[in-house]
């Protein structure tokens, strides 16, 4: 990026005098501003000039849209340095700022003296530009990069940049993938105690106490987090989750639905939340909503999947009656013949297990019609003439 380019800044203020005063502050450092007045012009803007630096007047916008915008901020533009200027700089304030990939908050009284020297430090404190675009990449969820080569980078980095909070954070975050609980444990203790507003690693730590079932710690974590910085879609999910695995199912619904009407209103992608919602219903005994949750969001073979998913997970809990219950609902998704004959040979293990051997061998018998060469069908139906001969 040349010299030029990488001096741009769009900046999102009211119309006023004071536009010129911040304007001869930034171009004493060499920077080239344009300003604008609304949402809605911000990213066409940063298109047009280029900008490398996005500063946000948080006053000159309703707060409930600005903080969608930024809930929104699109994975393309990551390498935009943003920076929000607002009257106090509230524990809410930095805790939503982190959570959404905000760079730096700078108070309105220290703005038009501060912000040159807020842009330089910020870049001299990201270290390399690969660096940097990694981090975003990897806060962002970037889809377009393999993680493996992303969880190398990570170790490269960490070699080199280990007292870097981003760069400790995403460590955490590699120690938790790679199963590595008590690593990503003091890893998120450490940086939560130094920075109490760093909720991106408020949530690896609550990630930690769901993986190690300490669901009581979980939910009041997250719930403190959620005070501090609601509406945020990937936390109610993970409230959900954590209600879920500490069995207070209302709860768990609550969240996950709460969750599912801002990733519609984020326009995120809802399909797993989705799943939770519809597992709720399977555990509550309500199939048929269940059914109709993901007949709408998945395709059929997914639908049916997922009920034979729950229906198996059932019987190895030894509850048969459900699990029927279950293969039922996902013959019911299906179509086509591809997923039946798995279906029918499980159905039939359940019968068997309920002692139901008719109806067990009218099952396996439809599960050979559909493939004849199902070798777990054939044992089931082996199994099951060895029942009728005992």
């Amino acid at each position: 990026m040349s010299k030029q380019l990488d001096n741009q800044i769009l900046f999102l203020s009211k119309n006023g005098p004071h536009r010129n005063q911040l304007r001869k502050s930034l171009a004493m450092m060499h920077y080239k501003v344009d300003f604008v007045s609304t949402l809605m012009d911000v990213l066409p803007a940063i298109g047009s000039f280029k900008s490398s630096v996005f500063i946000h007047d948080w006053s000159a916008s309703d707060p409930s849209q600005a903080r969608k915008f930024h809930q929104s901020w699109p994975k393309g533009m990551i390498h935009i340095l943003r920076i929000t200027i607002h009257p106090e700089l509230k524990p809410s304030v930095l805790a939503f700022a982190n959570d959404v990939g905000i760079d730096k908050v700078v108070s309105s009284s220290e703005a038009s003296l501060a912000l040159a020297t807020t842009i330089e430090m910020l870049r001299s404190k990201q270290g390399s530009e690969e660096l940097n675009l990694m981090l975003k990449r990897l806060s962002a969820g970037d889809d377009n990069y393999v993680q493996a080569d992303l969880d190398e980078n990570v170790e490269e980095a960490y070699k080199q940049y280990q007292h870097n909070p981003k760069v400790k954070l995403e460590y955490g975050n590699l120690a938790f993938r790679k199963d590595e609980l008590q690593t990503a444990e003091n890893i998120a203790l450490e940086l939560t105690t130094k920075e109490p507003t760093n909720l991106r690693a408020n949530n690896l730590l609550a990630k930690v106490l769901m993986k190690t079932s300490r669901w009581s710690q979980a939910t009041s974590l997250l719930e403190a987090a959620n005070q501090l910085s609601p509406q945020n879609p990937e936390r109610l999910v993970m409230l959900g989750d954590a209600f879920y695995g500490s069995g207070d199912l209302d709860k768990a619904m609550g969240y996950y639905h709460e969750a599912l009407d801002l990733q519609e209103d984020l326009q995120l992608d809802t399909n797993d939340t989705v799943e939770k919602v519809a597992q709720v219903k399977i555990d509550l005994g309500e199939m048929e909503e269940a059914f109709e949750l993901l007949h709408k969001s998945a395709s059929e073979e997914e639908a049916a999947g997922y009920f034979n998913n729950a229906a198996v997970l059932a019987s190895k809990k030894q509850n048969y009656e459900n699990a029927l219950k279950l293969y039922k609902t996902a013959l019911k998704a299906l179509k086509t013949d591809k997923l039946k004959p798995i279906i029918y040979t499980n159905m039939s293990i359940s019968q068997r297990k309920l002692g139901q051997i008719a109806d067990a061998q009218k099952s396996i018998q439809r599960a050979l019609k559909y493939d004849p060469k199902y070798k777990k069908a054939l044992d089931q139906k082996e199994k099951l003439q060895q029942s009728k001969a005992g």
